[in-house]
């Protein structure tokens, strides 16, 4: 249900920033996502559907770009990352143990581009 309130800020963002020109069409939205966010792709994309119909967005795809978790280690400078299974289980260093990590990448969400075609 967090997909619903994503994409209605997500719209409204799109749609407060940007006006096509007269012969312009918004082809797709294109954002990306840390692999940390749980949200579903399938759900954003019904709700991107509903909420642009009728608007300057109606029929443009939603298009996710999924960034991979990175993390660094404060302690021995390594950097790794871990996958959506190794996320549940404590972070620690793969090289050194510690469990001094920082995220790099892996939380954002944002838009990245519109594609319009004249």
């Amino acid at each position: 249900m967090h997909e619903l309130s994503i994409v209605k800020n997500l719209v409204k963002t799109v749609l407060s920033r940007y006006t096509p020109a007269e012969n312009e069409k918004i082809i797709s939205v294109n954002v990306v996502m840390g692999e940390m966010h749980d949200y579903e792709e399938e759900w954003l994309t019904k709700y991107f559907v509903q909420m642009t119909a009728g608007t300057v967005l109606d029929g443009a795809m939603l298009k996710v770009e999924r960034l991979p978790v990175k993390l660094h280690c404060r302690n021995c400078g390594a950097e790794f990352g871990n996958s959506k299974e190794e996320e549940a289980v404590l972070l620690a260093c793969k090289k050194c143990g510690s469990y001094d990590i920082e995220i790099v990448n892996g939380r954002e969400f944002y838009i990245k581009e519109l594609e319009v075609e004249a």
